[in-house]
């Protein structure tokens, strides 16, 4: 599903931020990725979204090497193969849980083809195992950040994407909570087949994945 060779990212200043030889990441296998605040892990993430595009080298996610898509293309492939939870949420304020969980089909036929039930259906269900079901009307910036992050798994999830992608996805969570998401996520992604890549420095939920990766290791020692 991810395939890194000789991967390179600078910055404008000429600090070489990525220097990754290899990294594989089979069909469905779900791996954590662990480093300290500001190592490039966040940054990684970038690139194998398509946000941003290597320097030099190789990277392919299901396939497709992203560097050669414009960039309209790969937001597009984005939103079709990639479930996305970011460390900031990204939610939009104003629009309801739910009408924030839909967000994420607006742009993609091909997440809306994948549900086997109506779209309504899956929210009222992935609302009510995050136990979200009764504020679903609510805009999130009512939200404490707990329930933000659990908006931001829900709407990840909607379309049964082959790819999610999280970044600190336990940040903002307790320990109750924390379990809940991480049980849900797990289970969702071992349900479709779908690929789990994860960065985080939280020890609490490594039993959820196949393997850890070391980004120090990982990354040449490039992680200053």
């Amino acid at each position: 599903m991810i395939q890194l060779e000789n991967v390179r990212f600078t910055w404008k200043e000429g600090e070489t931020l990525i220097n990754i030889p290899e990294l594989i990441v089979s069909r469905g296998e779900k791996v954590m990725l662990r480093g300290e605040s500001g190592c490039g892990k966040t940054t990684l993430l970038t690139l194998i979204s398509g946000i941003q595009t290597v320097d030099s080298g190789v990277l392919k996610v299901d396939d497709i090497e992203l560097k050669t898509l414009k960039s309209s293309k790969r937001d597009k492939f984005r939103g079709d193969h990639m479930g996305y939870i970011f460390q900031q949420f990204n939610l939009i304020p104003w629009l309801s849980i739910q009408k924030n969980i839909l967000c994420s089909t607006t742009f993609s036929t091909l997440k809306k083809e994948r549900e086997k039930e109506s779209l309504d259906t899956r929210v009222e269900m992935l609302m009510a195992e995050l136990k979200l079901d009764r504020l679903k009307d609510k805009p999130v910036r009512e939200l404490s950040l707990g329930q933000q992050q659990r908006v931001a798994l829900a709407r990840a999830l909607v379309g049964h994407p082959p790819l999610i992608i999280a970044d600190e996805p336990t940040s903002s969570l307790d320990s109750g909570n924390r379990s809940s998401f991480m049980n849900l996520l797990v289970k969702e992604c071992e349900k479709e087949g779908s690929t789990l890549f994860v960065v985080s420095h939280d020890s609490h939920i490594d039993d959820h994945f196949d393997r850890i990766i070391d980004f120090h290791h990982l990354n040449g020692g490039h992680n200053d």
